[in-house]
């Protein structure tokens, strides 16, 4: 028997673009006999394709809203609708729970956005299970009457980027773009520049043998890191089998197992790359019971910005230029760019390592107590 969700019949592409559309005549103040954009200019602004748009437009001129004049142009119709321009009055942030077991926090991407856009902000926690059709259900929900809905993505997959790119909606990703959903704006870290950093600065240091202990689920940024690590090791001639890379779920057990086995078995990786605090932690615990010192017997390179509850020497972190909040605000300001019509733009932040010391000036973002946490990354 089919549930009563599944005979909802969702608005279709054609008429979502079209409500964004007949918001933008609004926003314009255009009146009947006034002239509006060709296709290939609407396109542009709702960052798709022609044929797209010219679908949307055809609706409209169905509907008397568009005058559509062949050889002529397209002028705005009679039945179009008068009143105030529509606002960007809610944002979703679609965000999965894979990216919230990597030390992300809410609190400053709400502030942040909030400050920037002035409108309510949603949090949708995006499953892990069919995740498109879970986000397709959102947007169809909250645009198809018309009210302007943006969306921020925080550690959705490449097929969500790709539906909400070819939705219309204004979007921003918060974090790294895939390929082919470069029509998406984006601000994230510069991973492959880290990436080059922290392998710069072990192999500047005399270890031959690296290890990368990461996250489980990988997200684009953490494919761009090693690019970057693995480009700095072929510049220098580093030999096949230099890097060794393992992954592990977000467990402080599971992590200090890994750090264990690979002490045991590689003796010889003796220079550290780790993602995340869990994992950083995890291994600095591990090293501490088995007698091991930094800076003498291992190195360590964490993208871990200040979160370390016992800091060692030996043990390089990255620090960025803007923290947390400052990057939420970033973001709400390349939602309200497409909402007015801008092009994409992609904002990577730079980063830079520092060895561990009490006078480090860590970014991140500020926790309660006002003390800096982890970065967001991917």
């Amino acid at each position: 028997m089919a549930t009563q969700e599944s005979q909802v019949i969702p608005v279709s592409n054609a008429q979502r673009l079209a409500n964004m559309i007949e918001s933008d005549i609004r926003r314009r103040a255009l009146v009947p006999g006034d002239a509006y954009l060709p296709a290939e200019d609407v396109a542009r602004m709702l960052n798709v394709t022609p044929r797209t748009a010219n679908r949307a437009m055809q609706l409209l001129a169905q509907d008397g809203v568009l005058d559509r004049r062949r050889g002529v142009g397209t002028f705005i119709g009679e039945h179009v609708k008068q009143g105030e321009p529509v606002q960007l009055r809610c944002v979703h942030v679609l965000i999965t729970m894979q990216r919230l077991r990597t030390g992300f926090v809410a609190d400053d991407l709400l502030a942040g956005l909030s400050q920037e856009l002035g409108c309510d902000i949603q949090f949708n926690l995006v499953p892990a299970e069919q995740p498109l059709e879970y986000v397709r259900r959102v947007i169809d929900e909250n645009s198809g009457d018309g009210r302007m809905v943006g969306t921020v993505l925080v550690g959705c997959p490449r097929l969500v980027q790709e539906f909400v790119g070819e939705s219309g909606v204004p979007a921003v990703v918060f974090g790294s773009v895939y390929p082919g959903s470069e029509r998406l704006p984006s601000i994230d870290l510069d991973h492959f520049d880290l990436g080059r950093q922290m392998a710069r600065r072990l192999l500047e240091r005399g270890h031959e043998r690296l290890v990368l202990l990461t996250r489980e689920s990988w997200l684009r940024g953490d494919n761009l890191l090693l690019d970057g690590i693995n480009a700095e090791m072929a510049e220098r001639g580093m030999r096949q089998g230099s890097l060794i890379v393992r992954s592990v779920p977000p467990d402080h057990e599971a992590a200090s197992q890994e750090v264990a086995r690979l002490m045991r078995d590689e003796p010889g990786a003796t220079g550290w790359m780790i993602r995340g605090r869990t994992n950083t932690e995890a291994a600095l615990a591990t090293w501490r019971r088995a007698g091991v010192v930094l800076g003498r017997d291992i190195e360590l390179v964490s993208d871990t910005d200040g979160a370390i509850t016992q800091p060692s020497r030996g043990h390089s972190v990255m620090v960025t230029q803007l923290t947390y909040r400052e990057r939420a605000i970033q973001a709400g300001r390349l939602l309200a760019e497409r909402d007015q019509g801008a092009g994409p733009r992609h904002i990577g932040i730079a980063v830079e390592l520092q060895e561990v010391d009490s006078e480090i000036p860590f970014g991140g973002h500020e926790g309660p107590s006002g003390s800096s946490l982890e970065a967001p990354s991917g």
